[in-house]
């Protein structure tokens, strides 16, 4: 108690380590987003226990796309990806047999 008679406490934030990976996401996506020709990055962690974060460096005026439709562009990307692709080849594996 302090003197005035208002009580205060420390409330603990994020363990270091987290607050550490932040920092490395950062710094990975400075790294990146200096190469030639690249109006921008976007590193995103995704942990075990459900957790992300999230790294950006943003160049509007180099960038192809306005920056409020980044991030349907960025799902379309990753669907693109991460889904279609894989899909596709595994509907080709399944339909067709290989011969040789």
């Amino acid at each position: 108690m302090k003197a005035t008679g208002v009580e205060s406490r420390v409330i603990e934030g994020p363990a270091e380590p987290e607050n550490e990976r932040g920092a490395v996401m950062m710094r990975h996506a400075r790294e990146i987003s200096q190469w030639e020709g690249m109006a921008g990055s976007i590193v995103i962690g995704v942990f075990c226990d459900g957790k992300t974060s999230l790294g950006f460096r943003w160049d509007d005026e180099l960038c192809p796309v306005p920056r409020a439709l980044v991030p349907a562009w960025l799902a379309e990307i990753a669907r693109r990806e991460l889904i279609t692709g894989i899909e596709a080849e595994q509907v080709f594996d399944d339909k067709f047999e290989w011969v040789e």
